[in-house]
């Protein structure tokens, strides 16, 4: 746990007080174990200084283990060089399939809600974003797996807002769903009244965690991002990406700035004209903002209240764009003095190294298999002198604390193996025992695939656990082989003498372990299922490791230790 403790990126925000607690428990269970456990045990068993009572026999059932497990170690001890194959044979499949597995920041969690962002035509009116919002709220009224609905629609208030906040043609639902239901299973049902067409187009997202908001920002799975310093040609780009990525994944895209452009009026001024007529642009420009927008004339005081009263154009003229062309400003017809064309401008313009970029966020059941399609599809495309294509968001968070987790991990390897070099003032001994490490591994990676979860920064702390408990097992084996054959008995002997006398502490910590971390496997409270990736993980690992250790590690002892 120690690496964890220094640890600096977003698993670092998670599990330093974790580690903390864990390694605070860990020093308090050992001077407990040191000093109070044998007290209380001469205390509850009344045992006396001179007398010890004779052991129990084993039991009928474990002599049958015992005796099953000597039969197997002694065909292991045999052909080990077979034994020893097929465990490599084991570890390099595992590594092999890991390929497979989704690599993410955060496991997905079950908040039970999900949220709807409706997007409408640029241009229309508040109240027909209304009137349409108030129809699919109607449509959830009778589904009772819906517990309450929120929505805002327009402009979000305040400063610090995500760029598709900021739009005034949007809208936002949020669905409270019943304990009972599953936020997947309902989307499955809900998007299949999903809305495409000139009127309206909704997208159906589940919610996130609140620990997503640690990153800074709410980020895509995947984020592509085309930078460069022309617009067109941007466009020309980001079109044929899209085009091309469309093909194999058409509803991976689901947000981009690339698509969102607004219809807008352009009033280009005539200067000869303003100067004839005695005028400036900002004639004009007061003149058109003070009809649209209003001029507060003063301000109406009702006790500690003031309230402006705005005083602009009526509503058909505002509304009316002949209109407002043939209003005058000091006797002379606004029509006369501006060129009026229609363009489309972008409704946000997002830089990065203070260059332009498009960005269009993805997702999928796949984010690795996402972004090597991606990478595939740039390699095809010639990019002209100044333009870049890059992958960001949740994806690139994770590679980056994956990283930071697979120095943590190295180094506890490093750790545990000078501690156990020192412990048994030798180097061969300790490296035998790390290889119970690759063991775990054999155990990790099937148990992620069977229960469909990613690699994420949860089940690397996993594997960064494991590392610290699989060796303990290693260590008792080891210690007692040693100390057999330092007293004289033969290796062969002292491996099978160990093995009877240390499978029963070996299984009773190894079972003890697993059923404390049962409930969490299985998911079982609020906050569970975010735990349940690194539950899954020691599960794995510990449980195939210890079955492959007990065997494994008296053929490496045998085969690479000379006593």
């Amino acid at each position: 746990f120690i690496p964890i403790i220094f640890l600096k990126d977003l698993s670092a925000a998670i599990f330093t007080e974790q580690a903390k607690t864990v390694s605070y428990a860990l020093i308090t269970s050992l001077i407990v174990c040191l000093t109070l456990l044998p007290v209380l045990y001469l205390k509850l068993n009344k045992i006396k200084k001179k007398t010890m009572a004779a052991s129990k026999p084993e039991s009928a059932i474990f002599k049958k283990v015992l005796d099953f497990y000597d039969q197997i170690l002694s065909f292991a001890l045999k052909h080990e060089n077979t034994f020893l194959f097929i465990v490599l044979i084991l570890f390099i499949l595992s590594i092999l399939i890991s390929v497979f597995l989704d690599r993410r920041l955060l496991p997905e969690t079950e908040q039970h809600a999900v949220e709807v962002y409706s997007n409408y035509l640029p241009g229309v009116t508040l109240e027909h974003i209304d009137n349409k919002t108030a129809e699919f709220e109607n449509s959830l009224i009778s589904d009772k797996n819906i517990l309450t609905v929120y929505s805002e629609m327009g402009k979000k208030p305040g400063v610090f807002l995500e760029p598709d906040e900021r739009k005034l043609n949007r809208s936002y639902s949020f669905l409270r769903l019943d304990k009972s239901v599953n936020s997947s299973t309902f989307l499955e049902n809900l998007t299949i009244n999903k809305v495409k067409g000139k009127q309206v187009e909704r997208d159906y997202r589940k919610v996130e965690p609140a620990l997503s908001g640690m990153l800074g920002e709410n980020k895509a799975p995947l984020s592509l991002y085309i930078s460069g310093p022309q617009l067109p040609v941007l466009d020309s780009l980001a079109s044929l990406i899209t085009s091309r990525f469309g093909r194999k994944y058409p509803d991976a895209v689901y947000a981009s700035n690339y698509f969102e452009s607004y219809p807008a009026i352009s009033c280009a001024v005539d200067r000869v004209q303003l100067a004839r007529y005695g005028l400036t642009p900002a004639d004009i420009d007061r003149h058109i903002r003070h009809t649209l927008e209003g001029v507060t004339a003063t301000q109406f005081h009702d006790f500690d209240r003031k309230i402006d009263i705005i005083i602009k154009g009526t509503q058909a003229l505002r509304s009316n764009l002949n209109m407002l062309l043939n209003s005058h400003i000091k006797g002379y017809p606004l029509r006369d003095l501006v060129e009026v064309s229609r363009i489309r401008e972008l409704s946000y313009i997002e830089r990065n190294n203070h260059s332009r970029i498009f960005r269009i966020d993805l997702r999928g059941s796949n984010i690795t298999q996402l972004a090597d399609d991606l990478s595939a599809i740039f390699n095809e495309i010639h990019l002209p002198t100044g333009y870049q294509v890059y992958m960001g968001g949740e994806w690139l968070e994770s590679r980056e604390s994956l990283k930071y987790l697979l120095l943590a991990f190295l180094l506890a390897v490093a750790l545990v193996y000078l501690i156990l070099a020192a412990q048994f003032e030798s180097f061969k001994s300790p490296f035998v025992i790390m290889f119970t490490v690759p063991l775990a591994v054999i155990g990790i990676i099937p148990v992620l695939i069977i229960t469909g979860m990613s690699i994420n920064i949860m089940s690397a702390i996993g594997f960064i656990v494991v590392v610290g408990i699989v060796v303990n097992d290693g260590i008792i084996k080891i210690e007692f082989i040693r100390r057999s054959v330092n007293e004289g008995m033969s290796l062969i002997k002292a491996i099978h003498h160990a093995g009877r006398l240390r499978l029963r502490p070996i299984l009773m910590t190894t079972l003890t372990t697993l059923i404390a971390l049962l409930p969490l496997a299985f998911g079982f409270g609020p906050g569970a299922d975010l735990q349940q990736p690194m539950a899954i993980v020691i599960i794995g690992g510990e449980g195939l490791g210890t079955l492959l250790t007990v065997f494994v590690l008296p053929v490496l002892y045998k085969k690479f230790t000379h006593v």
